[in-house]
């Protein structure tokens, strides 16, 4: 069974993830860029759009420059099944490493693919063009995608999310649906508990006026959320902050060192501050159209709901950077966490002409330029 040739980043899977990310760009740039606006289905996929689909989905699933790929291969290839051994990562893992035999490669087709589709998924509940979402997914995050088994419990707390945005005719089942996916999600990762408790963001009056107050509470956001956080991150033993600290960062090795590329060195940090700006850029344009503009009573209620969760991610994010414990991975991780939402949005918008389309390209640029530094990066870094 096949599986893959290298078990580090190295100059050919770089140029090779560097040509594919170029190639399909290109190919589809027409489609990412200038959205048929007269198009009556937003639903249809043509045959060809669906090839596309399915090949972006498989690169997503092999998209391989850092993170969490290596280490889960090395995880996944040297996995002690032994009753009682200790593994990394949650017990899910292990089973689907049995039964792919560690197999890495069919080990993230199942993982990741498990994730694009689910992501599909959510995208027509939502009633985004599936194509639109997949290339605008691929063009500004596939790094962040792809690098962590994160992935797919948001991809399943998204889809969870959706039956709540935009529930079913009968709204007690489509209650009991998003419950069963919450809980389902609990298995794949922990943060699966922040992203239940964003859910409560939807009964909450979101306005102009509402969002320059909770931003003007976020001081008392702090303190209080630094303290709730702090006493149940200790688990009934004490921490002091640099152990909490240490505990922290302990699995975020891969994010600040990229094979020996320290995070203080010019590239790494540009790419950090690329990074963010990928996400900030395009959530201050949907605030932006959805709060500080007319055309809120133009955006779907399903939507709208799913802007206030994005916002409280964003809110979140924000008091994690100002904790005073050093919680900087937490920041990062709760941000990035806004990638769906915002793919989601920003695909609505753009497809009901509610985001102009110098809006929109910013919000598409943003991510693209990030995706390819990166990658440009590495090829140059692993080709040294």
């Amino acid at each position: 069974m096949f599986d893959f040739p290298f078990t580090e980043p190295n100059t050919v899977s770089s140029l090779l993830l560097l040509i594919m990310y170029f190639t399909i760009i290109v190919m589809n740039k027409t489609s990412l860029i200038y959205y048929d606006e007269d198009n009556d289905d937003d639903t249809y996929l043509s045959s060809k759009e669906k090839i596309n689909i399915a090949i972006i989905g498989l690169f997503l699933c092999c998209f391989c420059i850092d993170g969490d790929f290596f280490r889960f291969m090395e995880v996944i290839h040297d996995y002690d099944f032994t009753l009682n051994a200790y593994n990394y990562g949650e017990a899910i893992y292990g089973y689907i490493a049995q039964i792919t035999e560690r197999n890495y490669f069919l080990f993230r087709i199942i993982v990741w693919g498990s994730a694009f589709v689910l992501f599909c998924i959510s995208s027509k509940r939502f009633g985004i063009n599936i194509y639109l979402s997949t290339l605008y997914l691929f063009a500004t995050y596939p790094v962040i995608f792809s690098y962590a088994r994160v992935t797919l419990c948001m991809s399943i707390c998204f889809l969870a999310f959706s039956y709540i945005c935009c529930p079913i005719r009968n709204r007690i089942i489509s209650f009991f649906i998003a419950l069963l996916l919450f809980f389902i999600s609990t298995f794949f990762h922990t943060s699966s508990y922040i992203m239940l408790a964003m859910s409560l963001m939807v009964i909450i009056p979101l306005n102009k006026k509402s969002f320059i107050i909770l931003l003007l509470c976020l001081p008392i956001l702090i303190v209080l959320f630094q303290d709730i956080f702090l006493y149940t991150a200790q688990q009934d033993i004490f921490f002091s902050d640099e152990q909490l600290n240490e505990r922290l960062i302990r699995n975020a090795d891969s994010y600040n060192v990229i094979k020996g590329f320290d995070i203080n060195t010019p590239g790494v940090f540009l790419q950090t501050i690329l990074q963010y700006i990928s996400f900030y850029i395009p959530i201050f344009y949907i605030i932006k159209v959805s709060l500080f503009s007319t055309s809120q009573e133009l955006i779907d209620n399903g939507i709208f709901k799913l802007i206030k969760i994005m916002t409280g991610f964003l809110l979140l994010s924000t008091i994690f950077f100002f904790f005073k414990s050093g919680s900087f991975v937490m920041f990062y991780r709760v941000l990035f966490m806004t990638m769906i939402p915002i793919v989601f949005v920003v695909c609505y918008m753009r497809q009901q002409n509610i985001m102009s389309e110098s809006e929109y390209r910013k919000c598409l640029f943003s991510g693209i330029i990030y995706s390819s530094i990166r990658i440009f990066y590495c090829f140059y870094g692993y080709g040294m």
